[in-house]
């Protein structure tokens, strides 16, 4: 049964928590939106950079690239698996394995890892997209949020 009505807003307790955890989750959005905005633009900025720094080689320029490719997608693989194993590949998978209760989410480690990681490998001309990390720390930020906050499971769903 749902609970009685709130005396002062005339609201049930159900729809209390649902209407409580809508800052929550705007917040989630504005964060992960603004995470999003940021790796897109530092992605564009290192192709720049990387396609400045082929052009100024001369003769160089084929080199020059598949060195700076090799150098940035080693110190990427370094990160990933010195400091966020979890944070390998496009993401999705693992973000599997955390709904399906299978791992537990590590955000702390994974959102600068996987930026900085991805920002390496994905800006050093590896065919490895934006989308799946992109995914992978918006639901960092949604743990991060939760936790800060002490969401409790369930807590934004009110009981039929």
């Amino acid at each position: 049964m749902q609970s009685t009505l709130d005396d002062s807003s005339g609201l049930s307790a159900g729809e209390v928590k649902r209407r409580h955890i809508v800052g929550k989750a705007v917040l989630v959005g504005v964060i992960a939106g603004v995470l999003a905005s940021a790796f897109r633009v530092a992605l564009e900025r290192g192709e720049h950079l990387r396609a400045l720094a082929v052009a100024r080689a001369g003769s160089w320029g084929l080199p020059v690239s598949i060195a700076l490719s090799m150098a940035a997608g080693a110190l990427g693989v370094w990160l990933v698996r010195r400091f966020a194993p979890h944070a390998a590949g496009s993401g999705i998978p693992q973000l599997k394995s955390i709904l399906l209760r299978e791992s537990a989410p590590e955000w702390r480690r994974l959102l600068p890892v996987k930026f900085f990681g991805g920002l390496l490998t994905t800006g050093g001309g590896f065919a490895l997209g934006r989308e799946g990390p992109t995914v992978q720390m918006g639901s960092g930020v949604g743990h991060m949020v939760s936790e800060v906050f002490k969401v409790r499971e369930g807590e934004g769903s009110a009981a039929r």
